[in-house]
């Protein structure tokens, strides 16, 4: 376990590349250890002995403290056999002290390291680039176990011992890029470097161990031209100037191409983007993960790119932060501040027409095959963002029904527990209305048509900065056929239709009824959907006279809510039963209201003759269409009582093996009513059954 001088300085003389400081640094170690073993063989009287086995002399030397640094200073000064070694020495530490441009001078500027703290640096990197150096470590140590670097030995390899180089509160440790391991009482602490460190020095750049799970590297793309990439990059390069850090906070709708417009920007500033997925970081691990993406970001000149479901958590100061970071959040994000960090706020664009269509062109070319009429429904009636369209491109979907189907299912999932996904099996034929409901209800689809191409000119927004989504109010008595219209609606425009229940969205506790109301709203605006808000009377009622807090709230939510319709640039359908109770400030900001009447007996007959045409059997008696004349005239039904008495009048038919009559429609009839509290006066009965 010894080494003679001779054998270190034949150590010290091989791969003498002055170029590299990686191995300027060794050779600098190299020839500081073959110093330190001079003098200890002058201590030993020649000979360092067998290390590990303490002797009487040295025990003497330890007593007396023969071996102490002004000693060992003297007598390398005294000897002429040194002079060379420690002009080698200082030229090589002036070419390091000149080096700006390598991993290893890059380390020690970017974490500010202090002299001994570098001295540590190079001496772990020797040992990692040479481990035949263990041995002279083990001797140094006198112990053949010690065969590592430790505080003692570097301090003594650079002449003069003076201080521990790794302090607790030095950059060292606190970015834990050097490791003191453990060891028994008496022996000295191993250091060691942190291995994705050592890889950094080493020109190996790797993903560090601690974040591999959790980071990529993000590639830019070209940026649409709504993307505020050149604004954003100017601002942060101005508070960056004037020595703050930035953390930009990136909000938008899933797939909006947050993390790619972070890397644009980064990108526009000479940098790349490193992102790093919060979801599956528990919060015991958290300040040591953050701490390693800080670190990461600090050595290859990078931006943090924070993504996932817990950005939320509150972000350690640490000893230090890189310069530029992103945050990808929604509307309702919210992060702690940090220390010498600007916060800058970025809503990311809605995509415009234009710039659907070309990433449509560009990203699925089968696009370019399709009718004119086709492709302008895709890129018109579908708000779906860059990674959306790239989503559906990477399914391989490429036929006209199979790309719109994906596009609504991209975006489906979004309102979760808040809406209801409602089937629309209806067409525009299957709904009976009188002459002016049905012209307004024919105005409003062809608005819904062709509104997008109109509300992005500039002169139109102006004109109108608020209230651009296309709003209507559906009022009437149950059944009248107000959630068979939002069906065709839907179904006519092909999207979604989702309905939530106003009712269950207020909330007793103060405040939560609002909360309830914005996320609905923010995740609206993500969909391709018609929303269709049930019970609107709920929260639009006449607003009371303010007796008690509650009486206040309500108030509030009443207005928050009409904020929120106004700002809401989608389309939506409200439904309410009692028009009467609705506010009359609330009607006024509607511009379709449209009143469902109980249906005519003209109208009624149709329904009856439209439904019995579908749920009856072709074998049916021929008579059965006096029978439903009479019904429909002698009857005040709604629509939808007329299909479930007719409904129900089929099965009594069926249970009784008959053929369906007049007596089986008027139990089915009878079944409707008396939900109601109604039945069917002697009259009513007897023209039924006359007729059938």
């Amino acid at each position: 376990m010894t080494a003679s001088v001779a054998e270190l300085q034949a150590r010290a003389s091989a791969e003498d590349d002055r170029s590299d400081p990686t191995q300027a640094a060794l050779r600098r170690v190299r020839l500081m250890a073959r110093r330190r073993l001079t003098w200890v063989e002058h201590l030993r009287q020649g000979s360092l002995g067998q290390a590990g086995l303490i002797g009487a002399r040295d025990l003497k030397l330890a007593l007396d403290n023969l071996d102490n640094a002004p000693d060992e200073l003297a007598f390398r000064a005294s000897q002429p056999r040194l002079a060379e070694i420690e002009r080698e020495i200082e030229s090589l530490e002036h070419l390091l002290e000149a080096d700006e441009r390598s991993p290893l001078a890059q380390l020690c500027h970017t974490f500010e390291l202090e002299p001994g703290e570098r001295d540590v640096v190079h001496v772990c990197l020797a040992t990692a680039l040479d481990p035949g150096l263990g041995k002279v470590w083990a001797a140094l140590h006198n112990h053949p176990a010690h065969g590592y670097p430790s505080e003692a030995l570097v301090a003594r390899l650079v002449g003069d011992g003076r201080g521990a180089p790794t302090a607790r509160s030095g950059s060292l440790l606190r970015w834990e890029l050097v490791r003191m391991g453990e060891a028994s009482p008496g022996d000295p602490a191993p250091l060691e470097l942190d291995p994705h460190v050592l890889d950094f020095l080493r020109g190996r750049p790797g993903a560090d161990p601690v974040l591999v799970e959790s980071l990529s590297f993000i590639s830019s793309a070209k940026a649409p031209p709504s993307w505020p990439v050149a604004e954003t990059a100017e601002r942060v390069h101005r508070i960056l100037s004037e020595g703050y850090g930035v953390r930009v906070l990136v909000t938008g709708s899933r797939n909006s191409g947050r993390r790619t417009f972070a890397a644009c920007v980064t990108e526009a500033l000479g940098a790349h983007a490193l992102a790093l997925d919060t979801t599956g970081i528990d919060d015991d691990v958290w300040p040591r993960f953050h701490l390693h993406a800080q670190r990461e970001a600090l050595l290859f000149g990078g931006s943090l790119v924070w993504w996932g479901n817990r950005v939320e958590r509150r972000y350690p100061n640490g000893p230090g932060l890189a310069r530029l970071q992103f945050v990808m959040g929604d509307a309702e994000t919210r992060v702690s501040s940090q220390s010498g960090i600007i916060d800058v706020g970025v809503e990311m664009p809605r995509l415009q027409v234009d710039e659907r269509s070309a990433l449509w062109r560009r990203l699925l070319p089968v696009t370019q095959a399709w009718s004119p009429e086709d492709f302008s429904h895709l890129v018109e009636r579908y708000h779906v963002q860059i990674g959306d369209i790239a989503e559906v491109a990477r399914r391989g979907v490429d036929e006209v029904a199979s790309v719109r189907s994906a596009c609504r299912s991209l975006t489906r999932d979004r309102l979760g527990d808040l809406g209801t996904l409602i089937d629309c099996p209806f067409t525009r034929d299957d709904l009976l209305l009188p002459q002016k409901l049905d012209r307004l209800l024919d105005e409003f689809l062809f608005e819904a048509c062709e509104r997008v191409r109109f509300w992005e000119r500039p002169q139109v927004r102006r004109l109108f900065p608020r209230g651009r989504g296309l709003i209507a109010l559906m009022t009437g008595p149950p059944g009248t056929g107000k959630t068979m219209a939002a069906q065709i609606v839907a179904r006519a425009l092909d999207l979604d239709l989702f309905r939530v229940d106003l009712a269950s969205s207020v909330s007793k506790y103060i405040g939560e009824t609002a909360k309830n109301l914005r996320r609905v709203f923010a995740r609206a605006r993500e969909m391709n959907a018609v929303l269709l808000f049930d019970e609107a009377d709920a929260l639009f009622a006449k607003r009371t006279e303010v007796r008690d807090s509650h009486d206040r709230y309500a108030n509030a939510d009443t207005n928050y809510l009409l904020q929120l319709l106004e700002d809401h640039d989608g389309i939506a359908l409200l439904a309410s039963n009692k028009r009467q109770n609705i506010d009359t400030a609330f009607v006024r900001r509607i511009r379709y209201i449209l009143d469902f009447p109980r249906p005519s007996p003209r109208e009624r007959l149709l329904i009856w003759q439209r439904l019995a045409a579908e749920l009856l059997d072709a074998n049916e008696p021929p008579d059965l269409a006096r029978t439903l004349a009479a019904t429909a005239d002698a009857v005040d039904v709604s629509g939808a009582q007329i299909k479930l008495a007719l409904l129900a009048a089929v099965f009594v038919a069926k249970q009784a093996r008959e053929r369906l009559g007049p007596e089986h429609l008027v139990r089915g009839i009878e079944r409707e009513l008396g939900k109601e509290g109604r039945s069917l006066s002697p009259r009513e009965r007897e023209r039924i059954l006359r007729h059938g």
